[in-house]
């Protein structure tokens, strides 16, 4: 276990017994890995855990997300404003979000920065969020499904 409590050893043995008994759907599965990836665990330990090559546990994870249909925003932080205006219903906001291939998340100095600078990190959720757009549980599954945390 590390500082921050992440225990590597237990996160691949519940990897391994999940994969074997086919517990998990594919995309909670995906989820667990990208977690488990953004946590720094090496792409050999994962592929030995679901029996596959590194190769094929690299294209699982980074493969890009593509929605059927084209955005009707560019950003996420559009789909929110959308959303605001209300030209976005709600069932549309929560797919989108879920499946949006957020940007890297940014170090800020100060709490006033604005998130319109940072359009395609999960700050959009959280401005959803406190939009009264989402519900939490809707916030917190939009984020877990975007390896930012876990429910654990």
């Amino acid at each position: 276990m590390d500082d921050s409590g992440f225990n590597e050893e237990a996160a691949l043995l519940r990897l391994r017994i999940a994969h074997a008994k086919t517990v998990w759907a594919e995309s909670e599965k995906l989820c667990f890995l990208k977690k488990l990836r953004n946590e720094g665990v090496a792409l050999k330990k994962l592929a030995q855990a679901l029996d596959l090559s590194e190769s094929q546990v690299s294209r699982l994870i980074y493969k890009e997300v593509e929605p059927q249909q084209v955005a009707p925003a560019s950003t996420a932080y559009g789909l929110v404003f959308l959303a605001y205006k209300g030209e976005l219903s709600h069932d549309e906001l929560v797919e989108w979000l879920k499946a949006w291939p957020y940007g890297p998340a940014y170090r800020t100095k100060y709490d006033t920065d604005d998130p319109e600078l940072r359009p395609n990190s999960l700050d959009a959720v959280g401005h959803a969020w406190f939009s009264d757009l989402i519900s939490e549980e809707e916030y917190d599954e939009i984020v877990w499904r975007a390896g930012g945390w876990t429910f654990d």
